[in-house]
This record gives structure tokens, sequence and C-alpha cells, in this order.
């Protein structure tokens, strides 16, 4: 009513029409203001509700739906780059020797300020690429911010994705003083889903585009050199070794003999 209020100030003032100035007049007129307003709160309600959904996984951990996947080189380099940058502290979770990849940095912060806690964002280095992830299109934005002005022309875009995973609308009263936060666990199957579209987008058309480990060649250019195809077999190789759904659902997202039949090597067998 608030809202209508003004709104009826603005159209008296407007129309220069005093009488509307008297409520019962006004709603004669303008009656179906009452429910475009009603409409018009709860969409801007709906807006800043789905913004405070928190996303999960099937083990209840905190879900990165925000993806950029980069190419590059020299990982001795960006591994002690990494390292040195505040903030970002190793992945305690993972056990695995130091020296080997993944090499995982993560960074957390509390949704409330002074709250619990969670994983915000998570930085995957593999020998050849570089997985950017976070929880937020805000601490995606911060994310990107940070790689661009650390790295610069170091990383080679391959693509990225923020789309949020299917849900429905939540519900919540209307007549709330605050909106509620809610969380919305994401199943391994849709998981799977969001990560194998964002890897086809990626290797999209990647024998035709300069490859920072091939020394900015192109793959299908190296492989047919001779010394260069066991070059290029190896680093698709370690692509599917290290394929981001696998790692995060245990299920490869894309299928690598796409990628050595557009090179012209011999697909493997599983």
């Amino acid at each position: 009513f608030t809202s209508l209020r003004d709104l009826q100030q603005k159209i008296e003032a407007m129309s220069g029409a005093f009488e509307l100035g008297e409520w019962q007049e006004f709603v004669k007129r303008y009656g179906h203001l009452i429910i475009w307003t009603l409409a018009n709160l709860r969409q801007k309600w709906i807006a800043e509700v789905e913004g405070n959904i928190r996303y999960v996984d099937s083990h209840k951990k905190p879900f990165l739906h925000c993806i950029a996947i980069y190419e590059y080189h020299e990982p001795e380099y960006f591994s002690d780059v990494l390292n040195k940058s505040g903030g970002w502290e190793h992945d305690s979770s993972i056990d695995h020797p130091s020296d080997s990849y993944p090499k995982i940095w993560i960074q957390k912060s509390s949704i409330a300020g002074d709250g619990p806690v969670h994983l915000t964002s998570r930085l995957t280095l593999t020998p050849s690429q570089l997985v950017a992830e976070a929880d937020s299109l805000d601490h995606f934005n911060d994310l990107k911010h940070f790689l661009a002005s650390t790295f610069g022309f170091s990383l080679h875009f391959k693509g990225e994705t923020n789309d949020e995973p299917s849900h429905s609308i939540p519900k919540f009263d209307l007549l709330q003083e605050e909106l509620p936060h809610v969380s919305k666990t994401v199943s391994t199957q849709e998981e799977h889903r969001l990560l194998s579209q964002l890897l086809e987008s990626a290797y999209l058309g990647w024998a035709e585009h300069s490859c920072p480990a091939l020394h900015n060649q192109t793959p299908r250019h190296v492989a047919c050199q001779t010394e260069g195809k066991d070059q290029v077999a190896n680093l698709i190789n370690e692509m599917e070794q290290y394929d981001l759904a696998k790692e995060r659902t245990g299920e490869l997202g894309f299928d690598y003999n796409m990628l050595r039949s557009h090179v012209g090597l011999e697909p493997v067998q599983d």
C-alpha cells in the first residue's frame, strides 16, 4: 500500500485531478493498479529470494555453479604465484602429494558476515588448464578479475557458465519482514548435465584454435607432423584424465574421442 500511495500521488500530480487524492475515487478509476503493484513487488521479491538461494551438492557441500575454463602453460610459474597470493589456501580435503596434479586452492567466507564459513571460490590447476569456480555471480566476477590482473594474457579463455541449476521457485510469505535464505540440493545428474554442456562448448573447435601447451599452434596442425602426433595424443589423454565432470561427479562429461577424430588420431577404446 505504501508503493501504491506513491503511485497515487504521482498520477494525481500528473493529471491535475485533485479528486484522485481521495482513496475511493482513485480506486474507482485505477483499481487495477492494486493488482499490478502487488505483482510488481512479488516479482521483485522472487528475484531477491532467488538471489539468496544457496546451492549444495548431494553431499551437502557448497555447489559451485559459476565456472570458467582456461588453457595456459608454465605450470610451475602459476603454482608459485597462487601459493604467494593472499586469501588463498590449499584444499586440505584432497589427499594427494603437494607436487602432483590437480593442484587446488580455495577461498571461504561467511554469507552473513558473522555466520558459518562456507566455500565460495576454487581454483584447480592441471598441467595445461586452470578451472575457476565460484558459488555466486559476484564471487565469480571477483575471481575472474583476480585472474585477469594476476596472469593477464598468459591465460587463454576456453569457456564459462553461470547457469543456475534447474529448480522450482522457493515458497515464501509476502508479509515476512525479511526474505528467507533458501538451500537447494543439486542432484548429481543435474550437476553432470551442467558440466557436460560447459565442456562441450569449451572444446567446440578446440582442434582449430591455438593451444598454449603446443606453443600456440593448433592441435590439428601439430598432429599432422610425425613428431607432434604423440604430443597431441598425450595432451588429449591428460585433458580426459582431469575431466572436470569426472572430478566432481565421477563420470566423464565429454567424449574425448571426438577430439582425437578431429585431429586424425585413432579413438581410444574403453
